[in-house]
């Protein structure tokens, strides 16, 4: 007796690509969902890297009492420790522009002296240009003296290679316009991520 070798039918192989095309479908939209959890787990990570910016800013500020650094900062300067409406405070990479005791918000891109830029470090650069944040995958812009600070990858993100931003994805940052009043530090807008 001959055992006669019987392959598959074409219904069945049918079956299996669908189930296979199923299952990749559901893979591949849990992908994207994921995707957007990490920019939004990111963008909360940057939200609170402004936060300890802000604290470590006016703590310094406080504990140095307005007193000029006797030394040079790293980068060149000297900080002048000055609470007031405009002053610098020294950091291991260089002087940070600081406005009423806080990062300064006003202050733009690769500036010689970066405000909260500066200060939280979302790139290599000190004082980054936005083509250094987008390689980073952050964007930003600065209008009003309001920092919008935002994740790029998502559904919300705009502009060219190097020039990008996504206001769907993103949270501001203002020093304050006066003494004795703390900078705003906006919620997050995850439409866009």
């Amino acid at each position: 007796m001959h055992a006669r070798c019987r392959g598959f039918t074409l219904i069945e192989l049918i079956v299996v690509i669908v189930v296979i095309g199923l299952l990749a479908a559901l893979a591949l939209e849990r992908y994207q969902g994921i995707q957007r959890d990490a920019r939004i787990a990111v963008l909360k990570a940057t939200r609170s890297a402004v936060q300890a910016a802000v604290v470590l800013t006016y703590g310094t500020v406080l504990a140095r009492g307005g007193v000029v650094d006797s030394a040079v900062c790293a980068g060149g300067g000297v900080a002048t420790n000055h609470a007031g409406a405009a002053g610098t405070v020294c950091t291991p990479s260089g002087l940070v522009a600081i406005t009423f005791a806080y990062p300064a918000s006003a202050t733009p891109l690769a500036a010689s002296v970066p405000g909260i830029f500066g200060m939280v470090g979302l790139s290599p650069a000190f004082s980054p240009t936005l083509a250094q944040l987008n390689e980073a995958g952050y964007g930003a812009e600065v209008a009003d003296g309001v920092t919008t600070l935002s994740v790029i990858g998502g559904a919300g993100t705009r502009g060219v290679a190097g020039a990008r931003a996504n206001p769907g994805c993103s949270f501001t940052y203002a020093a304050p316009l006066q003494a004795n009043t703390a900078p705003t530090i906006g919620t997050l807008i995850t439409s866009g991520c």
